[in-house]
C-alpha cells in the first residue's frame, strides 16, 4: 500500500497471493520493495523467488526470477536495491549472494557465497545503494554490514553482536540516505541505528518500534 504523510491510503499495489495460479502482480505475504527515478517500484516477492516491477499508478510492468540456484534464478530474496543508473542489486537470501540485473531483468552478475569471511554471507536480510553507487549489505546471522562497490568488490564492514552502539542481533535491513547515512534495523534490540558510510556510530532510535525491518 502506499500511504501520503498523513497516513492516507493512496493506492495499493499488487493482488494477494493465489497458490492456485502464479498470477502477475500477485504478491507473497513477505515482500521488500525499491523505487527507481522515474518512480516505478521494485519489489522483491520472497515466497515466489522473483522481482516484480510496477509503474507509479501501481500498473504491473514486468517480472523476472524463478525459484532456482542458477544465474537469473533466486531462492527466497529478501530485498532489492536500484540505483541511480537503474540497476537492480537483489538480496537472493537463500543463495547467499547478491545478483546484479539491468533495469529490464538482465542477469549481469553476482557476488558472494555462504561463509563467513570478507565478502560471504551466512543471511543476506537486506541491501541499499549509497550516492556514491557502493553496495551496503546487512547480514542477520553475522551480525554485520558489508559494502562493495558496484562490481561486487569488497570494500569495509562494521558489527558483531552484541547489545551495545555498534553492535547487532540479527539486524533485518538497511537504507542509506542522501549524505550517506547508513540506518539499519536491529530487529531484535527492537532499535534502529545510524551511522555514517565508513561504520562510525551516529545514533540510534528505539522509541515505539516493536521489530523494525
Amino acid at each position: 500500500k502506499v500511504i501520503d504523510k498523513e497516513g492516507n491510503e493512496l493506492k495499493t499495489l499488487g493482488e494477494p497471493f493465489d497458490y492456485r495460479n502464479m498470477l502477475n502482480n500477485s504478491i507473497g505475504n513477505r515482500a521488500s520493495y525499491a523505487i527507481d527515478k522515474a518512480g516505478n517500484v521494485y519489489v522483491a516477492d520472497t515466497y515466489n523467488s522473483r522481482i516484480q516491477v510496477f509503474d507509479t499508478s501501481g500498473t504491473f510492468m514486468k517480472s523476472w526470477g524463478q525459484k532456482g540456484a542458477g544465474s537469473g534464478s533466486m531462492t527466497l530474496p529478501y530485498d532489492v536495491a536500484v540505483d541511480g543508473e537503474g540497476t537492480v542489486y537483489v538480496a537472493d537470501t537463500y543463495n547467499h549472494r547478491v545478483q546484479k540485473f539491468d533495469a529490464n531483468g538482465v542477469f549481469l552478475g553476482q557476488w558472494g557465497q555462504k561463509g563467513k569471511g570478507s565478502g560471504d554471507f551466512y543471511f543476506l536480510s537486506g541491501i541499499a545503494v549509497g550516492p556514491d553507487g557502493a553496495v551496503y549489505t546487512v547480514d542477520a546471522k553475522m551480525n554485520r554490514v558489508q559494502v562493495f562497490d558496484n562490481q561486487g568488490r569488497f570494500l569495509r564492514s562494521w558489527g558483531s553482536k552484541g547489545k551495545g552502539s555498534g553492535n547487532f542481533v540479527e539486524p533485518m535491513g538497511l537504507t542509506v540516505d542522501e549524505s550517506g547515512n547508513v540506518y539499519v534495523a536491529d530487529s531484535e534490540m527492537r532499535r534502529v541505528q545510524k551511522f555514517d558510510s565508513q561504520g562510525r556510530f551516529l545514533a540510534a532510535f528505539t522509541d515505539r518500534l516493536h521489530y523494525p525491518a
